[in-house]
């Protein structure tokens, strides 16, 4: 009698290995989504936290594929992970609940046009198309004050903070400003400049803010950017005004970090009802996530929020336009 196997149980030995390498592989996107969780505690879990679009795109066919090949109990595990997963992603499609719109409709742009991007009449012509009544420039360095002045008869209003590097920034407006402000973040550590205009609305104060925090590369500067933003939340609450906090925030919507600072303020995510809006990497579409925000306060009307065209930067601009809700509603 052969002891050699038949082929009908070398198929099947075959099939158990394939299988076990698939279900063994699927553990990796489940233990990527449990590490988003921790990123309160670690570097490296914050820094995964940033990709939950691209988790989730993983555990999605992972528990379709559990569930059609009979093993429902670690579908409806994945199934849950996904849902917790799809918020901030999937979620931003549906609109939240909105105070009512206000009677003037202010249009709004934050750009980080990218320090050493060369294409200025692509950066103007994004700022022409788009019109904004208030334009945020990020990464305002000492070649754009020059290469943006055909934009200073449109934009007469200006509060500018060039830098040699990556972290100035300006404010160009239509409107005049009732009030304006420049306050240096983590004194000392960095120099960010952290700006803040005011402009009237429906005869109401609307305050602006404009920040590009520090790209944590490592562990040092994950904690002076979360410095910075318990510094500008301290400066934000002592005045109560209606405000839009905007900028490169370094961050995606799943940082504890951030969610944090908007609760301390008292801010929501523009995104909602207008999709995921992945603002970087513009240059690497393929792995681009949202760390460029507008919060708004309570009372304040989001009517529109879309993404321009590329315009040489690594980031998109986003563009939105708002409504103070009438007194007293």
């Amino acid at each position: 009698m052969s002891d050699t196997p038949s082929p009908q149980a070398e198929v099947s030995y075959l099939r158990v290995i394939f299988w076990s390498v698939i279900y063994a592989s699927m553990l990796v996107p489940l233990l990527l989504f449990i590490a988003s969780l921790l990123g309160r505690h670690f570097y490296l879990c914050e820094m995964i936290g940033n990709f939950r679009a691209y988790i989730l795109a993983l555990l999605l066919p992972c528990a379709l594929i559990l569930w059609f090949t009979g093993k429902c109990k670690r579908a409806l595990l994945f199934a849950a992970a996904s849902v917790w997963c799809s918020f901030g992603v999937i979620t931003p499609l549906f609109p939240l609940p909105k105070p009512p719109a206000g009677n003037e409709v202010v249009k709004i742009m934050s750009f980080n046009v990218l320090g050493e991007n060369r294409q200025h009449e692509a950066v103007i012509d994004r700022i022409k198309q788009h019109d904004p009544d208030v334009v945020t420039v990020l990464e305002y360095t000492d070649q754009w004050p020059t290469a943006l002045q055909r934009l200073n008869e449109t934009y007469p209003y200006r509060l500018e903070q060039p830098r040699w590097h990556g972290f100035g920034i300006a404010i160009f407006s239509k409107r005049p400003f009732t009030n304006e402000s420049v306050t240096q973040i983590t004194k000392g550590e960095t120099d960010n400049p952290f700006l803040t205009v005011e402009i009237e609305v429906d005869g109401r104060p609307l305050r602006l803010a404009g920040l590009h925090l520090l790209s944590p590369m490592h562990r040092a500067r994950l904690k002076i950017r979360n410095r910075q933003l318990a510094e500008i939340a301290e400066l934000l609450v002592q005045r109560d005004v209606p405000t839009i906090v905007m900028g490169d925030f370094n961050c995606t919507p799943w940082s504890p970090f951030l969610s944090d600072f908007m609760q301390r303020v008292q801010l929501r995510d523009s995104r909602y009802g207008f999709g995921y809006q992945a603002s970087w990497n513009a240059k690497r579409p393929w792995m681009s996530i949202p760390i460029d925000h507008a919060l708004v306060s309570p009372e304040i009307h989001v009517h529109s929020r879309v993404l321009g065209d590329f315009a040489g930067s690594d980031h998109l601009p986003v563009v939105f336009e708002v409504s103070l809700t009438p007194a007293g509603r």
